[in-house]
């Protein structure tokens, strides 16, 4: 087999310029008009300054130039060129962009080829960008003495061949299932130096009907040392071609080909890592819309103020708040869990919680429509606690509780806490829960403070595993009642987070705070 080649000048006036050198021709470079490659405007090359033959592949050679011949910045006497090789002549800077095989290809793969090959193979690891797997396959044949060389992934259907190559004449047709089976089944390599006294009842009829006369494979492995493919390659033209060195080799190239195949996975896990966050960006700011007038500040005579943090990009708590015919309607609620399951959730009781607030339902009806209207829809798995209350502008608070924490009533003229308990369960558990749920009612005095929260407050975890818990939140509630609204919300909040060894592994935390003020 002989070797052709092609490469395309980088510099000077031949820039651009594309040369197929077939197998057979000796091209010589230089000034001098009679040269195939002529460099009359390098001023720093000879005029017969190299050549490139072919007797054992594509050798260039220095026709003792005064300049010399540079390959990959090192100068040469000679030196048998492969794929991605840069060699300059005078100024002129070449570039190999492959090899071209023959049918007659013989292919040179002395000691010095074979660890060429295998620096290269190392080099290709570090590579970013193309097809590095293809890349290595062909950098591996250039010094494999075979017709074929394929890389096939083992399937519920048999081998697939993810990368091939071949010389000039062959194709993917009839390469061996039968060989590279046995190599799957045997986790070892297996070479077939010659098929000449191949028995067709034991390998198949396809090596002999394709012409295969020499044979060789390796399996290959994931990060857990589990087969998932095998590296295949053949001689169609010479038996005895391929040797016990070449196994080596292809063992070399399995070890780079797991490599990159680890890295072509991590690659994209990455992407679909960076899409699942674009996703999650994308549906954090779907979700602060609704939140996205926090609701702090003066209504007729009460005075809001309100927190909310979400333990991931979207959270599973909610708030809302809206004002009908001279009463303030107030809903917040935890659904169990974080992250997109409980932000679906928040997003439906958000807009069921608006639609019935026109209403002006009751705090207990429009819990007990929450969950009539959402229950079926609602996974069995996933429940929610809620405390909705309204307040009316002559101080009247009406609340029902279901399943939530219980809220808490600051008496500015006694300067103790009332509990405002559960008075139902948890909503999305049963398809009814109006035969359970209670509405109660409390008259607020001048000064009155309310007090509703998430258990992402008192379930904050300290730095020995311990919850805040209720009573450090009651102690904050209280010694901090002289501050204004706004700074006595910030002085409860930063009491939970200074406790908190660790916000990122926390849960989501809404807080909210109510003064009466006529």
């Amino acid at each position: 087999m002989k070797v052709g080649i092609q490469f395309h000048c980088q510099s000077g006036p031949l820039k651009g310029s594309v040369f197929d050198c077939p197998p057979g021709e000796k091209i010589i470079f230089g000034r001098h008009p009679l040269c195939n490659i002529v460099l009359d405007s390098d001023e720093e090359a000879s005029r017969q300054h190299a050549e490139l033959s072919f007797e054992e592949g594509p050798t260039l050679k220095d026709l003792n130039s005064t300049n010399g011949v540079l390959v990959n910045d090192q100068p040469i006497l000679s030196h048998t060129l492969s794929r991605g090789d840069r060699f300059l002549v005078g100024t002129t800077l070449f570039y190999v962009e492959s090899i071209v095989l023959g049918a007659d290809k013989k292919i040179s793969d002395s000691k010095e080829s074979m660890i060429n090959t295998l620096l290269n193979l190392q080099k290709i690891l570090v590579q970013e960008k193309g097809d590095l797997i293809k890349t290595a396959l062909e950098a591996t044949f250039e010094v494999l003495p075979a017709s074929r060389l394929a890389v096939m992934k083992k399937t519920s259907d048999g081998f697939k061949i993810t990368h091939f190559v071949c010389q000039q004449g062959s194709s993917e047709k009839g390469l061996s299932s039968t060989f590279a089976s046995k190599v799957w089944e045997s986790n070892e390599a297996l070479l077939m130096e010659s098929t000449d006294d191949l028995s067709t009842e034991d390998w198949g009829e396809t090596i002999a009907l394709h012409s295969v006369r020499s044979i060789v494979g390796v399996p290959l492995h994931n990060k857990k040392g589990e087969t998932f493919g095998v590296i295949l390659g053949d001689n169609q033209v010479n038996p005895n071609a391929l040797k016990p060195r070449h196994v080596d080799l292809l063992r070399f190239l399995g070890r780079s080909l797991e490599t990159l195949f680890q890295k072509i996975h991590l690659d994209q896990l990455e992407k679909e890592q960076r899409k699942i966050q674009a996703d999650l960006s994308l549906a954090q700011k779907v979700q602060n819309q609704l939140f996205r007038d926090p609701p702090s500040g003066s209504y007729g005579a009460y005075e809001c103020q309100v927190i909310y943090q979400s333990a991931k990009e979207i959270g599973g708590d909610y708030y809302g708040m809206r004002v009908h015919e001279n009463r303030i309607y107030w809903t917040v609620a935890d659904v169990c869990g974080k992250g997109v399951p409980a932000a679906l959730i928040v997003s439906m009781l958000k807009g069921a919680s608006n639609i019935l607030a026109e209403r002006g339902q009751s705090p207990s009806q429009l819990l007990t429509e929450l969950n009539r209207v959402l229950q079926p829809d609602t996974p069995r798995s996933m429940f929610a606690t809620c405390f909705s209350f309204d307040l009316h502008e002559v101080g009247l608070l009406r609340f029902s509780n279901a399943g939530h924490p219980p809220g808490l009533l600051l008496r500015k003229k006694t300067g103790k806490i009332e509990e405002l308990k559960r008075t139902g369960s948890p909503l999305f558990i049963s398809p009814s829960i109006s035969e359970n749920l209670k509405e109660e009612s409390v008259k607020l005095q001048p000064g009155d403070r309310i007090l509703v929260y998430t258990d992402g407050l008192t379930e904050a975890m300290g730095s020995h595993g311990d919850f805040y818990g209720e009573e450090k939140l009651y102690d904050s509630f209280l010694e901090s009642s002289h501050l204004p609204l706004s700074e006595q919300k910030s002085h409860i909040y930063e009491k939970v987070l200074q406790y908190e060894t660790n916000n990122s592994l926390g849960d989501d935390k809404t807080l909210l705070l109510v003064e009466y003020t006529p």
